[in-house]
């Protein structure tokens, strides 16, 4: 049979525009998703399925003149609570009677951390708009996000086709199984959330509280004697600060990577004892985490992200001083 090369290109290019159309369009989804939350009040009952279990969760989302504000509480297991406002995060564990309160850094989501530039994940992840879908009874759009290597997971993410809010997602491991799945079962918009809705049912008054902001002890570029030496394409350094907690004697170093969506935390903190080594891998779930000791210093990298990109950067940490 002659070969038409002419004949190849009518195939060939419909199908490069076709795949760049849908790139295109899953990205204008995305950035409406991100918006969302930021201009709609709304109530509903979502369940988070991972590590064999369901959770089950009622939330309330605000918005006015003060921010984002949002409160949300389990509906079974032990009663936990959490409070975002005034860029601050509240965790109310009702059973251990303790708050836990943090720095919000801005980019939560209840069902991932939303970067602000979807266009600066090109380079790492393709995005492929997928079928038309209901969640929660209401219409959606789905999008693919497919890693370009084997150093991060992928998702796939239900957007209300009406309001862009994201409805439902899934975490894609690296033989594209889900393992962490987070999903409306009921949503309602609604015009106003009073104010009594945003409140923890208890005060914590009398429990234990522990704060951690997020920006205490952050530590200023070229300070510290740790370093990552090789991580995946397209990780940087997004926050770096030491934490000290009430209940040990040494500090904990703190160094958050991120590509914009996946993220890892690597801690970095003096031995005291020499049978408390953790070296080597394990996991729970979607989570891998992976061990080493440098220099007398526990080092434990922790991701949703595959194995293989926890045990680079765990065996890249280095005290850069002793170089």
């Amino acid at each position: 049979m002659k070969f038409s090369y002419k004949a190849l290109l009518l195939v060939v290019v419909p199908v490069i525009s076709w795949a760049s159309d849908s790139s295109m369009e899953a990205l204008e989804l995305l950035k409406k998703m991100y918006s969302a939350p930021q201009t709609l009040n709304y109530q509903g009952t979502f369940v988070y399925s991972h590590d064999g279990k369901i959770e089950s969760m009622k939330i309330f989302h605000s918005v006015g003149t003060e921010g984002e504000r949002e409160r949300l509480f389990h509906l079974n297991g032990s009663a936990r609570e959490v409070v975002r406002e005034q860029n601050l995060v509240t965790c109310v564990l009702a059973d251990n009677k303790s708050v836990m309160v943090n720095k919000s850094r801005g980019d939560e989501n209840v069902f991932l951390s939303l970067p602000k530039n979807f266009d600066s994940l090109k380079n790492h992840y393709s995005f492929v708009l997928g079928d038309d879908d209901r969640i929660a009874g209401r219409h959606t759009k789905t999008v693919l996000v497919d890693p370009r290597d084997d150093f991060r997971y992928g998702h796939k993410l239900w957007i209300d086709a009406e309001t862009g809010l994201l409805l439902s997602s899934e975490l894609l491991n690296e033989q594209n199984m889900t393992v962490e799945r987070i999903m409306f079962t009921e949503l309602e918009i609604v015009d106003k959330i009073s104010d009594d809705l945003l409140k923890p049912t208890v005060s914590g008054e009398k429990f234990t509280w522990h704060k951690e902001m997020a920006d205490e002890g952050v530590v200023e570029p070229g300070a510290s004697s740790w370093a990552v030496t090789n991580m995946p394409e397209g990780f940087s350094a997004s926050r770096h600060h030491v934490r000290h907690e009430s209940n040990k004697s040494n500090s904990i170093e703190h160094i958050v990577l991120s590509d914009g969506l996946a993220s890892v935390s690597i801690y970095v903190e003096q031995l005291v004892e020499e049978n408390s080594k953790f070296i080597g891998a394990s996991f729970m779930g979607a989570v891998n985490v992976y061990g080493a000791v440098v220099d007398d210093h526990q080092v434990t990298v922790v991701g949703e992200v595959p194995r293989a990109t926890v045990k680079m950067i765990a065996s890249s940490v280095e005290n850069v001083d002793l170089f």
